[in-house]
């Protein structure tokens, strides 16, 4: 029976940047060990203040939320993709 894919999630709040990607970094790896990477689809982190999307490998992603006061940015989930949008009035 195939695995579910995965949404990992490490919200954070006020860190080093270089401690925050290190941990990713760690995440990453250790379930690239377990020969199942593409089941996690994305990684998501929180409270960095820059609205970021990148590509990590074929199937996953580092998706940062941003901020409501100056990017009016948030991520939407259809239950198969998580797209970063910006609020326009």
């Amino acid at each position: 029976m195939p695995l579910a894919s995965t949404a990992v999630v490490m919200p954070v709040f006020n860190e080093d940047v270089s401690r925050v990607f290190e941990g990713l970094r760690v995440v990453f790896r250790s379930v690239q060990e377990t020969k199942k990477l593409e089941h996690f689809d994305f990684f998501i982190f929180g409270h960095r203040h820059l609205p970021i999307d990148v590509k990590l490998a074929d199937n996953s992603r580092y998706i940062n939320l941003g901020e409501w006061i100056k990017y009016d940015s948030y991520a939407v989930f259809n239950g198969e993709n998580v797209e970063l949008k910006y609020y326009k009035e």
